[in-house]
């Protein structure tokens, strides 16, 4: 599974998560 992502992309989504984790659980459009 984690073998599909880049080292950047891992990265990438691991700061958004740190950053917004309300955005990164909720996802997109999510009130």
């Amino acid at each position: 599974m984690l073998g599909h992502f880049s080292r950047s992309e891992l990265a990438y989504m691991t700061t958004s998560k740190m950053r917004l984790p309300t955005d990164f659980w909720r996802g997109p459009g999510t009130p």
